[in-house]
């Protein structure tokens, strides 16, 4: 059985997901975060939808637990931000509450998908690069790495200054032209089903990605891609989603990268099988350049058998008020 086969008669009949009715939004009150919520609006405005938004001060267990602490004045600007962005989002029709949390962001953000039942979170990311990245980690990386949920990852452009630009994207995301990266591994096939939930509420396009190396049995695995490829376009047009087929020759980021521009693409979707650390440094990550070099989002999920959560994530919490 080659690569693709394995993926190959799972997809066939599959049914469609539903959109995603719970969506948990961590906010850090920067610009970036601001940014990343006007072009997630689309996704948020989403008939049936509840939204969640988070704000988590950033402290230690011991002030977490500290009552005096978590009611001192300096915290009050972070409530009255958020609570002004949730009646922004009432004012949309979207429904929407709001939590202030104390500790580890990563940890809370973990906690609160567990207990709130989220199936997707939303934020931005500001994309640390080598040696705080390899050690420290993003916290939108570090959420990856146990969440059970899949991410909506939000990050601008560089400027030629390598400062962000919000300016050429701020506004809403469409999600008509998105594509969809397949590495003919069994667990990417957990993709394709929230590509479609995306499709259906989105009216999108899918463009079906895959890209082998070349080699001695380059024309073998040609053939194998496409056909695998154009099995799963058949399965979509038979539920209703247009889809395109892109089979490239070359490393799978580079070539990402390139259609993406060459189509104009506006979105993107994939499984990370979640290197990290110094592996991570040396050898990088396709969900990490795409995230960084494409300035369209990203839906990442990590690969299902490396995403456990912790049951210490989801025992106790810090939370100073509910709306």
């Amino acid at each position: 059985m080659n690569q693709f086969e394995l993926l190959d008669a799972p997809v066939r009949g599959r049914a469609s997901a539903s959109a995603w009715k719970r969506i948990l939004l961590p906010l850090d009150g920067s610009e970036l975060s601001k940014w990343a919520l006007a072009r997630a609006r689309h996704i948020l405005e989403q008939p049936g939808t509840s939204v969640t938004l988070l704000r988590v001060i950033e402290c230690e267990e011991a002030r977490a637990n500290d009552l005096s602490f978590r009611m001192d004045p300096r915290h009050r600007k972070a409530g009255e931000a958020l609570a002004r962005t949730r009646i922004n989002l009432l004012d949309l029709s979207v429904s929407a509450s709001s939590e202030l949390r104390f500790g580890d962001p990563v940890t809370e953000i973990l906690r609160e998908i567990a207990e709130g039942g989220h199936d997707l979170v939303v934020m931005s990311t500001h994309g640390q690069t080598w040696l705080s990245r390899v050690f420290l980690g993003s916290v939108a990386e570090r959420v990856l790495q146990s969440s059970p949920v899949p991410l909506l990852l939000f990050r601008p452009m560089m400027g030629p200054d390598e400062t962000l630009s919000f300016v050429e994207t701020r506004e809403a995301a469409s999600f008509k032209r998105l594509l969809v990266v397949l590495d003919g591994l069994e667990p990417a096939e957990e993709i394709l089903p929230m590509a479609e939930g995306v499709a259906r509420a989105f009216g999108s396009e899918l463009h079906l990605f895959g890209a082998i190396f070349g080699g001695s049995q380059e024309a073998a695995k040609r053939r194998e891609a496409e056909e695998y490829f154009k099995n799963c376009a058949a399965s979509l047009a038979e539920r209703g989603i247009p889809s395109q087929v892109h089979v490239c020759m070359g490393t799978v980021a580079e070539e990402a990268l390139a259609l993406i521009r060459e189509r104009a693409l506006d979105s993107v979707a994939l499984m990370t099988h979640g290197r990290a650390g110094l592996a991570r440094a040396i050898h990088g990550s396709v969900a990490q350049r795409l995230i960084r070099e494409s300035g369209v989002p990203v839906l990442v999920l990590r690969n299902r058998r490396l995403r456990p959560l912790p049951s210490a994530m989801v025992s106790g919490h810090r939370q100073l008020w509910v709306d």
